[in-house]
């Protein structure tokens, strides 16, 4: 939730999750764009822009979580690791592309 941005989830006793990674703790997910928004002045007012083209956007800055979305997978069947990155088998990583959507991470 956007309310947990430095909380490190391993603390609250979840069996296993599904969240968007917490960039207080984990670096943008390497299957993700990384939109780089940025504000700036004009005219008297803040304004976000993309750093990539310039041009003025309407959102705040935040990573994507519909398209493409940074998705961190916690004690997750088959993984390893107390956190891995989705997708996360070799399977899902050849399927992931421009039309990729990911599980639901607000389902509560």
């Amino acid at each position: 939730k956007p309310g947990m941005k430095t909380a490190d989830l391993r603390e609250f006793g979840f069996d296993e999750g599904v969240f968007l990674p917490n960039a207080a703790f984990k670096p943008p997910s390497p299957y993700s764009p990384e939109f780089v928004i940025r504000s700036r002045m004009v005219n008297g007012k803040r304004e976000n822009y993309n750093v990539d083209t310039g041009k003025k956007v309407g959102a705040g800055r935040e990573r994507s979580y519909f398209w493409k979305p940074h998705i961190d997978l916690m004690n997750f069947p088959g993984t390893t690791q107390d956190f891995t990155y989705w997708p996360h088998t070799e399977e899902l990583q050849a399927e992931y592309g421009y039309s990729t959507y990911g599980p639901d991470v607000e389902s509560e």
